[in-house]
């Protein structure tokens, strides 16, 4: 059941591109003219071409499957709607695939835990980001649950909690 996407401007992407947005603008800055929008889609979770071969390579639980999300190009695969925050994540995933090329990201993805901890790190952070420049103490809550996450053996217990913490709420 897939479908498009939308995006909540609380997300803070350029509503044409998904570029980072200028503050108080809706757009990024290069896109004046309005070119084609880029699509973002979302379908259900067992959709997702790479199920098997993650829930296998980390071990996932039906318990933990329920909260689950997977980005596979510019589609979003959960059995949910999400939370600004966590479509920023998804968005962040969204464009490292695109930048590196779909395939390559995942092989990478599911082999090094080194390039798994910086794309997540980098999805975090901007997660954090969005929460908090929509809600300062949802922000502060939200990072413990995500140092969390990140910390746990969903993502092959990658990096410690308390660092993960630091490094989520690390100003770029």
């Amino acid at each position: 059941m897939k479908r498009e996407l939308s995006i909540p401007s609380a997300v803070g992407f350029c509503k044409n591109c998904f570029r980072s947005r200028r503050h108080g603008s809706a757009y990024c800055g290069q896109c004046q003219d309005e070119p084609e929008r880029m699509k973002v889609y979302q379908d259900v979770a067992h959709e997702f071409p790479l199920y098997k071969k993650v829930v296998d390579k980390f071990n996932l639980t039906k318990e933990e499957l329920k909260n689950i999300i997977f980005t596979y190009g510019d589609t979003i695969y959960c059995d949910h709607d999400l939370p600004y925050g966590l479509i920023a994540h998804e968005i962040t995933h969204v464009f490292q695939q695109l930048e590196m090329g779909t395939e390559i990201w995942w092989e990478k993805y599911l082999k090094g835990n080194k390039f798994r901890l910086g794309q997540e790190l980098a999805a975090y952070q901007r997660q954090y980001r969005v929460i908090r420049e929509n809600n300062a103490g949802k922000a502060e809550f939200d990072a413990h649950a995500m140092a969390r996450d990140l910390s746990s053996h969903t993502y092959g217990n990658i990096i410690e909690e308390d660092k993960a913490l630091e490094l989520i709420k690390e100003e770029k």
